[in-house]
């Protein structure tokens, strides 16, 4: 699969800015060019909204970092956030009633704030919303489930209309609303309080998986001293590696007891370098790449300013969004055939079952 370097070397031989590609050129520079590259990459994620992912998080949540303030999300150092406090007039508290008499109005009881939602297990006060949080580059949430049941998607006043104090109530989640805060994060109706770990490293996401023990029976390829796990098999359970073959895991999940999310990637990618590989697009949609980044460079101000040249470029990437787009749809039409055609004949109805009108009802 070609690299950001392969891309940016035949963006370098269409410009004829240089006589060596992979050195500047005199109107466009190596940088200026792989950030036109990130920029391209970017928008044909988001434009086509087909590139997504399985993600599974362990229930209750986990944030990378929590603090007491919304600014103190830039130093989250990319990974996720979540503010555990109370904001009032010029302070930040630990528990509802402080903000409630900050505000002159006579404090009812409330428990203490947690800065992690795992410690729900030990405590878990009524009055803090259960939480959520994916990976920055998550664009939007496609479909949800818990415990392998599928969850609804739900509005905060759809909630709010059961009158209820349902940020506390559990204790099987039947629903997911997006959150209403600052930072992006999702919530689940009704928590769980119960302390839940798929699956655990002894040493770390930094040594390597020698050996995988379980309530279930494993059987793993080129599990040895020198090897890498290539694949996991199991009588009872099927697997999914989300990593190529040329990488190795640094994290393992299971479905069963947490949550299975289907989620858009969208334009917080990291920036690529040079060495990186665009592996989010197939290989054969790379070349769509080139033409975005030919796009930007011939559309700016300067001597290289070449309006017509940047005109067909933007054509061609336009087509490349559709191109995925298209290919995203096909998938999940093929889905639709497959489970309209499974039984003999004509997809119909099944008729309900009538019953006798003195059939005794059972309340």
């Amino acid at each position: 699969m070609p690299t950001a370097a392969d891309l940016l070397d035949d963006v370098q031989r269409f410009l004829q800015d240089t006589t060596t590609p992979g050195s500047d050129g005199a109107l466009w520079t190596r940088a200026d060019l792989l950030e036109s590259l990130n920029d391209a990459y970017r928008e044909l994620l988001t434009k086509s909204q087909a590139v997504r992912r399985y993600t599974i998080l362990d229930v209750p949540g986990r944030f990378s970092s929590t603090g007491t303030s919304n600014w103190e999300a830039r130093y989250a150092a990319g990974g996720s956030y979540r503010k555990w406090t109370w904001s009032a007039i010029g302070y930040e508290c630990s528990s509802m009633w402080e903000v409630q008499h900050l505000e002159g109005v006579t404090p009812l009881t409330s428990g203490e704030g947690l800065s992690q939602e795992w410690e729900r297990a030990f405590r878990n006060p009524s009055d803090m919303h259960y939480q959520f949080a994916l990976p920055r580059d998550n664009e939007r949430i496609a479909a949800m489930w818990y415990d392998n049941r599928r969850l609804t998607p739900v509005t905060t006043r759809q909630l709010d209309a059961l009158e209820t104090n349902w940020v506390s109530m559990g204790d099987y989640p039947l629903a997911w609303t997006t959150g209403v805060g600052r930072s992006r994060t999702f919530e689940i109706y009704e928590i769980v309080t119960t302390y839940g770990q798929g699956y655990s490293l002894p040493g770390g996401p930094h040594g390597i998986p020698r050996r995988f023990s379980g309530v279930r029976t494993y059987t793993t390829a080129e599990s040895n001293l020198y090897g890498i796990p290539r694949s996991v098999l199991s009588p009872d359970r099927q697997y999914l590696a989300t990593t190529d073959p040329h990488g190795r895991p640094v994290t393992y999940h299971t479905s069963e007891g947490s949550l299975l999310i289907l989620e858009v990637i969208g334009p917080e990618v990291p920036d690529m370098q040079e060495a990186d590989t665009p592996s989010l697009l197939p290989a054969r949609l790379h070349k769509y790449l080139t033409y975005g980044t030919l796009a930007r460079a011939w559309s700016a101000e300067g001597e290289g300013h070449q309006p017509q040249l940047a005109a067909i470029c933007t054509t061609i990437f336009a087509r490349g969004i559709r191109v995925l787009r298209s290919l995203s749809w096909l998938t999940r039409k093929d889905a639709d055939m497959s489970r309209g055609m499974a039984g003999c004949g004509e997809s119909r109805k099944v008729p309900r079952v009538r019953l006798p009108h003195a059939y005794q009802r059972q309340w």
